[in-house]
């Protein structure tokens, strides 16, 4: 009898010339397929029959992969941008933040990052805590008919946010980070669109915040991360 494959449906993958990055957001599981397992991803589609191969054994293992007697869907990979190879030294040009404001503006990113950290690191799946939070923002947002936030608007929140991350005794980086600045945005009734993405060689995850126009706000320029969830959903062909 024929076997086909079928990818987890909660996956979303980045396609490049020589690899694969698979992001599972449910799972909180991040892989790189690299040679035979990368072809095989590239492959993929309604009818992809099961070689019964050692790599194919160990992706079904691992989850990522399913076998079915059926053929079933199987969304190809967005087209992910590749920084070229890595390299041991390199320069790269930097997006200096906006002055991080008053005391009182330092004082609420405090607040609000600390919460973030609490929440977030109660139980399993942070990740999923991170996304109902920003959710919830982005719900409120449209409750109260926010309006986008200007790209040096945004910036300001995150810089607030990133000068008083050190003082937060907990787990403060871009993620957190950047889901504070979303809250604080709310509270403004203001709005961003929250990014999360990777990209490899060496393989990074990465979460970020865009502007009104898909421009990727206080980021490191020529650092390119492909989005792989957007809330709320926009720009999907756009990169960081």
């Amino acid at each position: 009898m024929t076997r086909y494959l079928t990818a987890d449906p909660g996956i979303l993958a980045i396609g490049y010339p020589d690899a694969t990055v698979l992001i599972h957001p449910g799972r909180e599981k991040v892989w790189t397929l690299h040679g035979p397992a990368h072809d095989l991803w590239n492959q993929g589609g309604p009818h992809l029959q099961d070689p019964g191969t050692a790599d194919v054994d160990g992706l079904v293992k691992a989850g990522i992969l399913h076998r079915t007697e059926r053929p079933a869907l199987w969304t190809p990979p967005l087209p992910g941008f590749d920084n070229g190879p890595a390299q041991s030294t390199h320069t790269v040009e930097v997006a200096l933040p906006p002055p991080a404001g008053p005391l009182a503006g330092r004082v609420a990113a405090w607040i609000v990052l600390a919460a973030v950290a609490a929440i977030a690191g109660r139980g399993r799946r942070p990740f999923a805590r991170h996304l109902r939070m920003v959710s919830a923002a982005n719900t409120a947002a449209r409750l109260l008919r926010s309006t986008p936030a200007s790209s040096a608007e945004a910036a300001r929140i995150v810089a607030q946010v990133r000068q008083v991350a050190a003082t937060v005794p907990a787990r403060t980086a871009c993620l957190e980070i950047t889901t504070a600045a979303v809250l604080l945005l709310a509270a403004r009734r203001r709005t961003a669109v929250w990014c999360h993405g990777a990209r490899p060689g060496p393989l990074t995850v990465h979460t970020w915040l865009e502007d009104a126009n898909g421009e990727p706000v206080a980021e490191l320029l020529g650092d390119t991360h492909t989005a792989t969830l957007r809330i709320p959903a926009s720009h999907p062909e756009r990169h960081t």
